[in-house]
């Protein structure tokens, strides 16, 4: 960077690892410094921070750091901070003087060691559809118990309520009513993630704030049980886009049915029946839904004609109860991916899952870390072949395209 004319800078991203004394006053008019997985970063790199006083987006996403620097409250244009998955437990006081501050991403992200994997794995994929399911809510599920979550979330900050324009707030950990009660005086919230470590009136104060944040999108709610959300947020955002809960339910809450702009809908550990699925599965808009560990209390799932009209992604994974899948003709018209991961107990044939042959629009089909099932392999190889798009099938870890597939059918045909 020597050659550099440094003070002429207005944005900077870094790769790798993170030069000593990166932050100078030659970077003064820096507006964008994004740290995101560098090597090497420590706290004492950030403790001139303030010589960047024009600094809007600050990202330490992926970072080793463990403490914010005091000095951040001198940042007064900083528009977004973004320190999820670094090490950070709890904010300097001086942050609620920022009060250009839109967007504050905080905490693990749950779905980042999703069922145990690693975290970086497909981290920088180019496929949409792939990552979608590790930029949700919750994918471990010893990181949805409360002890775990609250561990790794983040404190909300004290007077919280000074930060008017935050859009965007995830995930902060809450442990009592006062703090769930002023989550409901950000009334520009968009998006709101929390981990609740506290009962009683806590979670009555969390539901009266949800149900005042008109504006809110996304809603991401960890807690060890859910059941308080059932008939107390009354009215529902209705503007709600991305539901993400994590936590016991037994059914769903009344107020679901509402949500008529619902796209996105990730469940972790909420214990649902067949009912419930039906209820999602009435919602028009509902294109993504992930299903993951526990998240479905029964064994044999079906997808009934008529429902999930606009489906495009079903993710299910982890569901140890689970012995069969049952698509009516009728259901999941739009379907173009279905995987299925992780569920032992399927049936080894047709009924395993069934009448994906109905899928037409079906173009990846992954049955992988499912036991040794050769039978339902086999059928399903046969519903697919002749589907004009030619789908990609994924066994174990292994992706078989439509040319190997009709040729390992016709080797077995003739055999």
């Amino acid at each position: 960077m020597a050659s550099i004319n440094l003070t002429c800078l207005r944005s900077l991203t870094v790769f790798g690892k993170c030069l000593e004394s990166l932050i100078t006053h030659k970077l003064r008019l820096l507006r964008v410094l994004d740290l995101e997985d560098t090597i090497g970063l420590k706290n004492k790199d950030l403790k001139d921070i303030e010589q960047l006083p024009h600094l809007r987006y600050l990202g330490l996403r992926g970072t080793d750091i463990s403490e914010l620097p005091s000095s951040l409250q001198n940042l007064r244009f900083l528009e977004t901070l973004d320190v999820k998955d670094a090490k950070v437990t709890q904010f300097p006081a001086g942050i609620i003087n920022l009060e250009n501050l839109s967007y504050l991403r905080v905490g693990v992200n749950f779905a980042a060691g999703k069922m145990g994997e690693d975290k970086n794995v497909g981290k920088h994929s180019y496929n949409f559809f792939v990552t979608l399911a590790d930029l949700i809510c919750g994918g471990y599920s010893e990181r949805c118990e409360s002890g775990f979550a609250g561990q790794f979330s983040v404190r909300a900050p004290e007077k919280i309520e000074k930060l008017s324009n935050l859009q965007v707030l995830e995930v902060v950990h809450i442990a009592s009513s006062q703090e769930g009660r002023k989550l409901g005086k950000l009334s520009k919230l968009r998006k709101l993630g929390v981990h609740l470590d506290a009962a009683g009136e806590a979670r009555k104060e969390l539901c009266r704030s949800i149900s005042s944040l008109v504006q809110l999108e996304q809603l991401e709610v960890h807690c060890e049980s859910l059941e308080f959300l059932k008939g107390t947020i009354e009215p529902p955002p209705m503007h709600l886009q991305s539901l993400r809960l994590c936590g016991h339910l037994g059914n769903l809450p009344n107020w679901v049915r509402s949500l008529t702009n619902l796209s996105k809908i990730k469940l972790l550990r909420t214990g649902l029946k067949q009912q419930d699925i039906e209820v999602i599965g009435s919602l028009r808009n509902v294109i993504i839904l992930g299903l993951w560990e526990e998240s479905f209390a029964e064994e044999s799932l079906s997808f009934v004609k008529g429902t999930f009209q606009k489906l495009k992604l079903l993710d299910i994974e982890g569901l140890e109860k689970l012995k069969t899948i049952r698509i009516e003709h009728g259901a999941l018209p739009a379907l173009e991916k279905l995987r299925v991961r992780k569920c032992l107990e399927l049936y080894n044939n047709e009924q395993g899952l069934s009448s994906v042959k109905s899928l037409q629009n079906l173009n990846e089909l992954d049955l992988t870390s499912c036991g040794d099932k050769p039978g339902l392999e086999m059928e399903l190889r046969k519903q697919i072949s002749g589907f004009h798009n030619r789908p990609v099938l994924i066994i174990g870890k292994y992706v078989e395209t439509w040319k190997e597939m009709m040729l390992n059918s016709l080797y077995r045909l003739f055999r």
